[in-house]
This record gives structure tokens, C-alpha cells and sequence, in this order.
């Protein structure tokens, strides 16, 4: 096992997806990429423990103090108290449906903080990825139930820098779902 942001071991990869359950292989880059570190707790005090940055709430996030560089993000909501979801969506584009309240609760996880789980790996990074979201944008799809949370501007957001956001995130996700009888991330509708 390596640290996140740790030198990947390079090698040639087989065509699977999967080796054994404990690697991924990463097909852009025809390596094998040993699986990354991930929380011991799926909540605020584990994501901390492996050097996230951040916890500001989304809403209130200034693109300067967002990094340029590839990273996975994760977003929190504070307090443990049933949610309360709105019939609408403040996040609109033509082609992305509209969420109704029963499929939100239907996927609502349990017990945990964590409603999304995200990577930025285009030029400009978190920074990109993370302005458009913040700012409610239709440009940032992924993740958009979020908004439907009657407490939506709460959600706290952090990050971490790592070069292979692709193959972290989807590690992340994995292993989130086998802690979770497996569901994803309230707002992580693949993976």
C-alpha cells in the first residue's frame, strides 16, 4: 500500500479492471496502480488524518485558496440530523433531470458525512473543478444533488492534492461502498 501522493510503482498492466481486489488498473497509463490510503472513519476526523485541506464551507469558497493541481475533493455535511430535501434544484441545465424527493431519500446514506466524493484532473485542477461547483453552476453536473439539501450552503468542502485523482477517486468510492453496504456517496451517482 502507498500514501496518496506518493511515486506510483510503474509496470505493465493487464486488461482487467481489478487484480485480486487490492490494485487498480489504470488503463490510460497501462500501469498498475496499488491501491490508495483511505480513511479509517468516514467522517471529518478520518479525511483529516490523511492531510485533506480545506473544510470551508461551498458555498464560501475563494478560488485562490484552491490549489491548480490535480486532487480529490470531498464534500461533508455538518450535524447528523435527518435531511430535509427540496423539490427543487437551484442547478439547472436543460438535459439534467430534476431529482424528486423520494429518489433522494431512497439514496440517502446513513451514518455518514460524506455526501460526495470528487477529482479534478483537468489543467487547471481543484481550483477549476471547485469554482463552478461552489458557485452552483450547471457546468459542474457531477454531484448536483447536493443542492437539494434544505441545508445546502453548510456543506463543507476539502481537498487534497495527488496526481492520480482518477484512480484515487475511484478507489475512494470502492471502498466507501463496501463500508456501506454498498451505496456510493449520497451525490455520487457513479462509480
Amino acid at each position: 500500500m502507498i500514501s496518496i501522493g506518493a511515486p506510483l510503482p510503474e509496470r505493465l498492466a493487464s486488461t482487467s479492471d481489478t487484480d485480486s481486489g487490492d490494485r487498480i488498473v489504470n488503463r490510460n497509463y497501462h500501469r498498475i496502480v496499488t491501491t490508495t490510503e483511505t480513511p479509517t472513519t468516514w467522517d471529518r476526523t478520518g479525511i483529516e488524518a490523511l492531510g485533506f485541506e480545506g473544510f470551508t464551507k461551498l458555498t464560501q469558497l475563494r478560488a485562490d485558496d484552491v490549489p491548480d493541481k490535480h486532487g480529490i475533493y470531498v464534500v461533508l455535511r455538518p450535524g447528523s440530523e435527518p435531511p430535509v430535501f427540496q423539490a427543487d434544484n437551484p442547478v439547472k441545465r436543460p438535459r439534467l433531470k430534476l431529482y424528486s424527493v423520494g429518489y433522494l431519500t431512497e439514496y440517502w446514506v446513513e451514518n455518514t458525512p460524506v455526501v460526495y466524493i470528487g477529482k479534478a484532473a483537468g489543467a487547471e485542477g481543484l481550483r477549476d473543478r471547485l469554482k463552478p461547483y461552489a458557485k452552483k453552476s450547471s457546468g459542474h453536473s457531477g454531484g448536483r444533488a447536493i443542492w437539494q439539501l434544505s441545508d445546502a450552503d453548510d456543506l463543507l468542502v476539502c481537498w487534497k492534492v495527488i496526481e492520480e485523482a482518477e484512480t484515487v477517486e475511484k478507489v475512494w468510492i470502492k471502498t466507501f461502498r463496501e463500508a456501506h453496504g454498498g451505496m456510493r456517496p449520497f451525490a455520487n451517482w457513479n462509480g
